[in-house]
């Protein structure tokens, strides 16, 4: 078996560990047999090289296995709705106050939960400060749900092997994988969930982890403002689980037929104004307002009161699940396993390893898909009809006087690591465009650049710009994949093509009607290629 130092060694290489692997290290942890100087390293580890989705799932099955459970008997229909905090978006806790609006509702909620993650308001906190006792035994816990259908669970109470691991978290200070396993692993073993996170890479990564861990009905939701919640302002990423299969797709609070909040309506203060700020109680008094509203989304979640939406408005991923992901365990966004420029490393040595990979990717595609079905997809009448003039939004900024600006969307590169750690690639679409901006170019290159064909999706369907697909193209199949995915623009790079392959592209490119730029960064290969 895989040994502590060998672990460590393979995430600093930014590879996997296996599902046996993580298994063994993580009943390591929960046992007590790992040093803290261990658990530190290999948590940072894996939070640099960006947990895998077996990975996660391995470390949320031990953490069940070493839990203390709730005696249910039926949990078909048992409910969680339990987040994983983090947002620091500082509002009151509007999934315990969806507990008991769900209940009332007639659902049988098993809500998971502890202390503040970044406010004032966690669960317990809410729940001591309405004068609740949290420290109940799990028969109690289970005596609740029968009477009440609540039963509030208390994490350290029943987590007891997570003590080994505290320490080492409350000094590191900073987010490891131990801060979304809680939320999926429920003591009552409810097979439906409400998640909310932290950052929208894990909508996809969580719901898929709970579909490995056999749960029956999730949803796992990012309000695109920055919260873990479903929004009250704007958008929000949902990835469902439903009859064993994942989708992804956004929601409006217009979907719902309620109009856009601002989310200032939401925050509380100091903690000693938590239980007064709670819901339930400000409604008596009449000042419901955006706290109940939102409580009300979190509700009709549970309940399924949503409505169709256009798979066109959706949001990443959900044009056929994710495309060109590569699998699932490929939606953990890897960070950059390229040497940096200036580190005695040409930029054409990195040119050259990007380009390999690239040829290994499209091996991979192909196998999984055929280059004659995705063509047809690509070259449909309906792909060709919703085609945006990236070129003429370009001239037509320049015949109107104005700068003529093609902003990118990406949030890493090799050189410089991580750009912006808060990446929303829809927020900030929407920023460019509303600030004049004629064109969007989106970095989807996955292993070097940490991008991603669902941050295209996302920025295309947040705004009416066309939009360029800028990554290593080195093969047709990754053009008529860009057309496919809705890119209206793909860019060439010279040096990353033989000087045999430009006629056949060009005449290409003729022939569709679409649209390539090229980059090219020499004086050769302006002539030979792009003259």
């Amino acid at each position: 078996m895989i040994t502590d130092t060998a672990a460590l060694q393979r995430t600093i290489e930014h590879r996997e560990i296996f599902h046996d692997e993580m298994l063994h290290l993580m009943r390591r942890i929960m046992s007590g047999e790992m040093s803290p100087v261990m658990i530190a390293a290999l948590a940072v580890g894996l939070r640099v090289k960006k947990e895998s989705i077996g990975e996660i799932a391995a470390a949320a099955t031990v953490m069940r296995e070493f839990a203390t459970p709730v005696p249910v008997a039926d949990t078909e229909h048992l409910v969680d709705l339990c987040g994983t905090g983090g947002d620091a978006a500082h509002t009151f806790n509007i999934s315990t106050t969806a507990m008991f609006v769900a209940a009332a509702a007639g659902a049988r909620v098993a809500k998971h939960g502890g202390r503040s993650v970044s406010s004032t308001s966690g669960s317990a906190d809410v729940l001591e400060a309405l004068g609740a006792s949290i420290d109940l035994a799990p028969a109690q816990v289970a005596e609740c749900l029968a009477e009440s259908g609540i039963g509030f669970m208390f994490a350290p109470n029943h987590h007891p092997a997570m003590k080994h691991a505290g320490p080492v978290r409350k000094e590191l200070g900073v987010r490891t994988i131990f801060n979304i396993l809680g939320p999926l692993t429920n003591p009552a073993g409810a097979p439906n969930q409400l998640m909310g996170v932290f950052h929208p890479d894990l909508v996809g990564i969580q719901v898929r982890v709970l579909q490995r861990l056999g749960s029956r009905h999730v949803l796992v939701v990012y309000g695109m403002n920055g919260m873990d919640e479903i929004s009250l302002s704007g958008e929000t990423l949902i990835g469902e689980l439903k009859d064993g299969e994942v989708r992804e797709y956004t929601v409006h609070p217009s979907d719902f037929g309620l109009p856009v909040y601002d989310t200032r309506g939401l925050k509380v203060g100091e903690q000693g104004r938590v239980g007064r700020l709670h819901p339930p109680r400000a409604r008596r008094r009449g000042g419901a307002g955006a706290r109940h509203r939102a409580a009300q989304r979190r509700r009709g979640a549970v309940r399924r009161r949503r409505r169709a939406i256009d798979r066109r408005g959706c949001a990443p991923g959900a044009r056929g699940g994710g495309l060109g992901c590569g699998g699932e365990d490929a939606r953990a966004v890897r960070h950059d396993d390229a040497p940096a420029q200036g580190g005695g490393v040409s930029g054409e040595d990195i040119l050259q390893k990007i380009v390999a990979v690239k040829r290994d990717e499209i091996v991979a595609a192909r196998k999984r898909r055929s280059l004659a079905s995705l063509r047809a997809d690509a070259e449909s009448a309906e792909r060709r009809a919703d085609l945006r003039d990236f070129t003429g939004a370009l001239r037509g900024c320049v015949a109107a006087g104005r700068p003529a600006v093609i902003a990118e969307v990406k949030k890493a590169s090799p050189s410089k690591g991580v750009l912006r750690e808060h990446f929303v690639p829809a927020a900030i679409a929407e920023s460019y465009a509303r600030h004049g901006a004629a064109c969007l170019s989106v970095l989807t290159d996955e292993r070097f650049f940490q991008g991603s064909v669902d941050y295209l999706l996302a920025a295309r369907a947040a705004c009416p710009l066309p939009v360029l697909r800028k990554d290593f193209m080195v093969d047709d199949y990754q053009v008529f994949e860009a057309r496919e995915m809705g890119a209206d623009c793909i860019l060439l790079i010279a040096a990353c093509l033989a000087d045999a392959r430009w006629p056949t592209w060009k005449r290409w490119r003729r022939r569709s009607a679409w649209q390539c730029w090229s980059r090219c960064t020499t004086a050769p290969n302006s002539t030979a290629r792009c003259g």
